[in-house]
C-alpha cells in the first residue's frame, strides 16, 4: 500500500485492547484501531492520552504481518515497549503535538432531527472511540445558508438547520479543529431517550448529528460522585461528573 502525503498530526484512537492469552501469545498486548492522522513507526516515542503516560512503539501488526509504518486510513494493532494503562477511548499521539483534552467545546452543528435542538438538552456523544454524555449549554446563532447571515435571536435549531452551539461533556474529548483533522474534528450526538435511527451513506446509525469542531478550550474537571453529572449552578469552567469506574485491562 502506497503511503499518501500526510500533513496532519499523529492520531491513533484506541478501539480495542488485544490480549489473546494463549500459549502462543501469552504475553501479547496490542492496541487496535484506525490511524486518524500522521504516520506511526516502530521506535517512535508516543504519548497516551488522557493518562499522559509515554512509551515507545515496539511494533505494528496487521493480521499476521509486521509493518514498517502505518498511516491513514489503515487499521492496525500497535504494540508498546512499556505496560502502560491503555483502554478503549484513549488516544496514542506524539508528545510534541498532542491534542488538548477539552470539555467545553464550541461546534458548528447541522441538526438533522425533527425535534428541535434547545439549550440544556442532554445527549450522548461519541467522538472517535470515546463515549460520554453532553449538555447543550447554549445555541449562539443560526446560520442562514442563503445569505450566510447569523441570526443571533434564535435559541433553537430545527430540522436541517445549521448553527453554532456550546457543549459541555462529562469526559474530556481529545479533539482537533475540523479543518485540521476531519476524524478527530467531528463527532456524533445521540438521543438516548428515543433511540430513533436514520440512514446516511448506507449506514444505520442512532439519531445523530455530525459536528465540525471550530474551537475547543480546556476546563477544570472536578470528580464528585453525583447521580446527575450536570449541575447548572456549578462554578464556571467546572464539570461535576460521576466516576466511570473503568477497570484496568
Amino acid at each position: 500500500m502506497l503511503r499518501p502525503t500526510v500533513t496532519s498530526d499523529t492520531r491513533f484512537p484506541v478501539q480495542y485492547v488485544v490480549r489473546p492469552k494463549s500459549d502462543e501469545f501469552h504475553d501479547y498486548r496490542g492496541y487496535a484501531g484506525r490511524v486518524a492522522g500522521g504516520v506511526l513507526k516502530p521506535g517512535d516515542e508516543v504519548l497516551v492520552l488522557p493518562s499522559g503516560m509515554t512509551s515507545t512503539i515496539s511494533g505494528i501488526d496487521m493480521f499476521q504481518t509486521e509493518l514498517a509504518e502505518a498511516f491513514p486510513p489503515m487499521s492496525v494493532t500497535v504494540r508498546l515497549d512499556d505496560d502502560v494503562d491503555v483502554s478503549r477511548g484513549d488516544m496514542i499521539c506524539r508528545p510534541q503535538n498532542a491534542p488538548q483534552p477539552s470539555q467545553d467545546i464550541d461546534a458548528m452543528v447541522c441538526w438533522m432531527a425533527t425535534a428541535p435542538l434547545r439549550p440544556w438538552q442532554k445527549l450522548a456523544i461519541k467522538h472517535t472511540t470515546r463515549s460520554a454524555r453532553a449538555l447543550i449549554k447554549d445555541v449562539q446563532y443560526r446560520l442562514d445558508v442563503n445569505s450566510l447571515h447569523r441570526d443571533l435571536d434564535t435559541k433553537e435549531l430545527g430540522l436541517n438547520e445549521i448553527g453554532r452551539v456550546q457543549l459541555r461533556t462529562t469526559l474530556p474529548l481529545l479533539c482537533d479543529p475540523y479543518e485540521k483533522n476531519r476524524t478527530t474534528g467531528s463527532f456524533i450526538l445521540i438521543d438516548e431517550a428515543t433511540g430513533v435511527t436514520w440512514r446516511h451513506r448506507r449506514q444505520r446509525r442512532p439519531r445523530a448529528i455530525r459536528l465540525a469542531l471550530t474551537r475547543a478550550t480546556c476546563s477544570r474537571l472536578t470528580a464528585t460522585p453525583l447521580a446527575d453529572p450536570f449541575i447548572p449552578d456549578a462554578p464556571e469552567g467546572q464539570v461535576r461528573w460521576k466516576p466511570s469506574g473503568r477497570a484496568r485491562r
